[in-house]
């Protein structure tokens, strides 16, 4: 066997080191994997002895009001916050009080406050969840200006502290931006809203959708879009209104708008008599939205002779116009079985005998 020359020699310094330094990392990560492991055990088992230290207090606080509580130590705050605040989003409101009575005994208004102000988002957001149950009064102004901020997610959780702390106050204020933030989904805005109540909401909402709808008629065209796509939001939220204000308010609407989103909003509204003119007009509007939902508001309150005006509706090009075409001439007064298949067969175009014959095997499922 010949000798190693220098060059080899050194690779073969270099494949040891590397093979030391491998082995050496591979120890490390399964002594960083078994620290986090260590650590994660340790944080449950701090979990379960906070859990059984202050939930048998909190539970006894729902039935009983008391201010005498033990100390809160800083390391379990955050376990505390989600404890109370979760029992807080399941109890009724005399409850909640004696919750807050505690919370006040351990100074925790000041501390969300202060978590509000400088902490991290998760604790900003906990934060907001807390101020918004206290219904405290000083985080009023931080959390407007919240409201105002770049992340929608954040601005909607302040928003729902506000409505939480004052409803009526809240409402108000946050109507503009209802109109205002396009980055607000409606889903989330309707579940704020409704924490506030329709006893709350109805009449602002009312008000501000008609003003917002007639301001459209008189918007410059560089702007009518935008305009007209802001009212439209806000016809969505009367849904959450009583009928006594969102009935007349998608009325006045529906007379004064010709925009079809608008006019598609309004019609998921209208369920009077005197309605009848304005749905049974919608019925020959160019935007297939509208005929859709002029077809199911018919359903809901047409009467019998306008069996003639949603038979033509049954040839219609959009199948959403088709089938709440059918299923509005199955709601209508004195309509039967008998009469659907008489009127399918009248039919001469396919697609029509196809719809009512769909909604008429849904009938019979139902």
């Amino acid at each position: 066997m010949g000798s190693y020359s220098d060059f080899e020699i050194d690779l073969l310094r270099v494949a040891e080191l590397i093979g030391a330094a491998s082995v050496a990392f591979a120890l490390l990560l399964s002594l960083v994997v078994l620290m986090l492991r260590a650590r994660l055990l340790l944080r449950e088992r701090r979990c379960r002895t906070f859990l059984s230290f202050w939930q048998p207090i909190l539970m006894n606080a729902v039935e009983v009001a008391s201010s005498d509580v033990p100390q809160l130590w800083r390391r379990d705050l955050s376990n505390f916050l989600l404890l109370w605040n979760h029992l807080h989003e399941s109890l009724l409101d005399e409850s909640k009080d004696h919750l807050n009575q505690i919370a006040y005994a351990l100074s925790i208004d000041q501390t969300a406050l202060r978590m509000l102000r400088r902490g991290n988002l998760r604790e900003r957001l906990m934060a907001m969840n807390t101020l918004g149950h206290l219904r405290e009064q000083k985080a009023w102004d931080d959390l407007s200006q919240i409201t105002e901020g770049d992340d929608a997610f954040v601005s909607l959780a302040a928003a729902r502290a506000l409505v939480m702390i004052d409803a009526g106050k809240a409402v108000s204020q946050l109507i503009p931006l209802l109109t205002s933030r396009r980055d607000w989904t409606a889903a989330r805005v309707a579940s704020v809203l409704q924490i506030a109540g329709a006893d709350v909401l109805s009449d602002p909402i009312a008000r501000a959708a008609i003003a917002l709808s007639l301001e459209q008629t008189t918007t410059v065209a560089d702007h009518e879009a935008e305009a007209i796509n802001q009212a439209a939001r806000l016809v969505q939220y009367l849904e959450l209104a009583h009928n006594a204000s969102a009935l007349p308010a998608a009325h006045r609407i529906a007379v004064s708008s010709h925009d079809p989103e608008v006019l598609a909003a309004c019609l998921r509204l209208l369920s009077r008599a005197e309605d009848l003119d304005i749905i049974r007009d919608c019925l020959r509007h160019e935007d297939w939205r509208v005929r859709v939902q002029a077809a199911v508001a018919l359903g809901r309150v047409g009467e019998a002779e306008d069996e003639a005006r949603l038979i033509p509706l049954l040839s219609d090009k959009q199948w959403w116009v088709r089938y709440r075409a059918a299923q509005g001439l199955s709601h209508l007064p004195s309509m039967c079985e008998t009469r659907l298949t008489a009127i399918q067969a009248e039919q001469s175009n396919p697609f029509a005998r196809d719809m009512l014959a769909q909604v008429m095997a849904e009938i019979q499922l139902q």
